[in-house]
């Protein structure tokens, strides 16, 4: 009936939803006072949190600082692990008469670091087929990449086989021929996957074990 029954009055958004228009919401009265409570008690739960700082604010931006700084941090210990895999697995490419073959297991932080180790090693050797397994946050994921040139001369395709591999971690996928991947619910079958997908390659180019 009036405008002093509003009380206080808290704008809690403001933005644009139209070309010279704005948007602007906020609480009254009880709901203004509700409001103001709930911040306030939100701020005590975080001075509580930081053990009852002089300056709240400052305590919050070092800690946003260190956090930063520790992402950093453990992005370059990533990158320095990728590499030292990457290392290691070239040291385990096999020469197979017609095609090199890489069969490997290691953990990793994510797939994306898997994908990124199977694309860079296809550029760096020909005719090269790649068997990954790997365990990422503890559960399994395959990986194969075939040369495309084997994929056309040899028949191969890295989906029909990932199905097969799949089996041994109870779990399934598929791709491209050229590119497949698998997830999975049994890190412990991923031996037995990488080698009956190594047994099934070495029987289509004809290579023995």
């Amino acid at each position: 009936s009036s405008t002093g029954k509003i009380g206080h009055l808290k704008i809690v958004s403001e933005g644009s939803v139209a070309a010279g228009v704005r948007r602007i919401e906020a609480v009254t009265a009880v709901g203004a006072d509700r409001f103001v409570d709930e911040q306030s008690a939100t701020l005590s739960k975080v001075n509580e949190l930081l053990k009852g700082p002089q300056d709240t604010l400052k305590a919050i931006e070092e800690l946003v600082q260190e956090r930063q700084t520790l992402r950093k941090q453990v992005e370059q210990l990533q990158r320095e692990k990728l590499s030292a895999t990457k290392q290691k697995f070239q040291t385990l490419i096999e020469d197979h008469g017609s095609a090199k073959m890489l069969v490997a297991k290691e953990d990793f932080p994510d797939a994306d670091g898997v994908k990124s180790i199977a694309f860079q090693l296809k550029k760096e050797h020909q005719h090269l087929i790649q068997l990954i397994g790997a365990v990422v946050n503890e559960k399994p994921l395959l990986t194969v990449m075939i040369d495309e040139e084997l994929v056309k001369s040899q028949g191969l395709n890295a989906s029909h086989l990932i199905r097969e591999m799949a089996k041994s971690i109870k779990g399934g996928g598929g791709g491209q021929p050229f590119y497949a991947t698998a997830g999975g619910k049994d890190a412990a079958g991923l031996d037995q996957a990488l080698a009956s997908g190594k047994r099934i390659l070495l029987d289509q180019i004809g290579e023995t074990a």
